[in-house]
């Protein structure tokens, strides 16, 4: 008997792998016989090794007869472990680094690298979808990081804030990356998210400015704040003022911005507004220079004050007097002040001259008379009346 055999191998077989990939070979009946008696079949690795993926293991069966003939064919087992992860990069509102019901935006095209556990090097990139979606799949059990770059204007949550692995965000602030971890074959992992919130507005005050009294203080008049969303939220601009009375009108005003994003966050800036008074008040009206004769005495004319700021200004005179060339002569110089409630003051002067360019007049003296020797003249004399002395 120098025939082998005949012996027929059941087809390849793909096994799937534990979470470490391995798997154990089973046993194999193949289709054999022999034209002179029984066979005996024998399997190489036999049925129970552990064998270790990914790749192929080649299994040969062997069918002997009595004779000591034999004939082999083989199996090939091929171990699958593959496995897949990915999750959600989500718009963290409240910043508290867990995906609430209410926060269903993703982040639409954000950088995710899958980098090697241990040499952190990167393997794979990819980019989130519309939804904030990422993922990679086709991966061999091995340890992993995954490595989430925020695009400007975006900084990470709070990481692993919940114990709901599936809901909090893995992402270590400080690197942006999670933390090593083993991925098993044959598993989708979805729990490696990532919660980012949009960071503060930029808002930008208007100069502060110093208006002269009366001014108007309306932004249209003041000015607008400016702002913008680093991650193109919406905004709201508002503002709230504080004022700060001065004399009289003025005032210092301390208008304090807001800009708030559909987000929530907020920023501020102070513009000052100083509404000042630095004009004097304007007096008109008053008498011009005058002269008149003694005995009669000065009557001046009064002006009157305008200020843009004040409506009652305080009015005030002094009287300066200058002797003149004789007693009854002299001249009376009035200035008025003006003073509005900051300080400011204005003056004008009337001068009232009195003079005295009368004669005396003399009465009541003797009519002219003749006498006769011896006699010596005998006067009568007159009275003297001046208006002025």
């Amino acid at each position: 008997d120098n025939t082998p055999p005949s012996i027929v191998c059941p087809g390849d077989i793909i096994l799937q792998g534990d979470g470490l990939c391995n798997a154990e070979v089973p046993l194999f009946t193949p289709g054999s016989s022999d034209a002179c008696g029984s066979v005996t079949v024998t399997q190489n690795p036999p049925a129970g090794t552990i064998i270790t993926g990914p790749g192929d293991t080649i299994v040969t069966l062997t069918s002997t007869d009595a004779c000591g003939n034999s004939a082999q064919c083989t199996v090939r087992i091929t171990i699958s472990c593959r496995s897949a992860l990915g999750d959600l990069v989500w718009l963290d509102k409240n910043r508290d680094g867990i995906q609430d019901a209410s926060e269903t935006n993703g982040v639409e095209n954000v950088t995710v690298i899958l980098r090697d556990g241990v040499t952190l090097a990167a393997i794979a990139t990819n980019t989130t979808s519309a939804a904030g979606i990422y993922g990679f799949a086709d991966l061999l059990p091995d340890d992993y990081v995954v490595e989430v770059v925020p695009p400007p204007g975006y900084a990470f949550s709070p990481v692993n804030a919940s114990t709901n692995t599936l809901i909090d965000s893995d992402i270590v602030p400080a690197t942006g990356r999670t933390v090593a971890f083993f991925l098993p074959g044959n598993v989708t992992d979805l729990s490696r998210d990532a919660g980012l919130f949009c960071l503060a507005p930029v808002i930008t005050c208007p100069p502060d400015l110093d208006l002269e009294c009366p001014a108007s203080t309306a932004t249209n008049n003041t000015g607008v704040a400016t702002a913008t969303s680093p991650c193109g939220c919406a905004l709201e601009i508002t503002y709230s003022d504080s004022v700060v009375p001065g004399c009289g009108n003025t005032l210092t005003l301390t208008r304090t911005w807001t800009a708030t994003d559909d987000c929530g966050n907020t920023s501020t800036c102070d513009q000052t507004i100083r509404v000042l008074d630095t004009t004097d008040p304007v007096l008109s009206g008053q008498g011009g220079p005058a002269t008149i004769q003694c005995p009669a005495t000065p009557s001046f004319t009064a002006p009157t004050a305008l200020d843009a700021c004040d409506t009652t200004p305080t009015i005030t005179f002094a009287d300066v007097i200058t002797p003149g060339t004789c007693p009854a002569e002299y001249a009376v110089t009035r200035t008025w002040t003006a003073e509005d409630d900051c300080g400011n003051s204005s003056q004008v002067s009337q001068t009232i001259t009195v003079e005295d360019n009368t004669a005396p007049v003399l009465s009541g003296q003797g009519a002219a008379a003749t006498i006769q020797c011896p006699a010596t003249p005998s006067f009568t004399a007159p009275t003297a009346l001046d208006a002025c002395d």
